[in-house]
């Protein structure tokens, strides 16, 4: 299992009201497999809130190895 830490920038922060949180995802998962799962979880998540801003993930930053993506809203 990989575990993600998720930051929240500003204006997701205020919506959703957490800035960060870490989630467990299988090894090998894609920043697509992250996506699919934060929509699973409804409201908010499943109507887009995040593809208004910058979507940023960190995998595996305890060894120092970073895959940085960013979908445009």
């Amino acid at each position: 299992m990989m575990s993600i830490r998720v930051l929240d920038f500003a204006r997701l922060r205020d919506v959703l009201g957490s800035g960060e949180e870490v989630l467990a995802l299988p090894n090998g998962a894609t920043l697509a497999d992250l996506v699919a799962m934060l929509v699973e979880r409804g409201g908010d998540w499943a109507c887009g809130i995040w593809w208004r801003g910058v979507f940023r993930a960190a995998i595996n930053q305890n060894n120092g190895t970073a895959l940085e993506t960013w979908i445009l809203g």
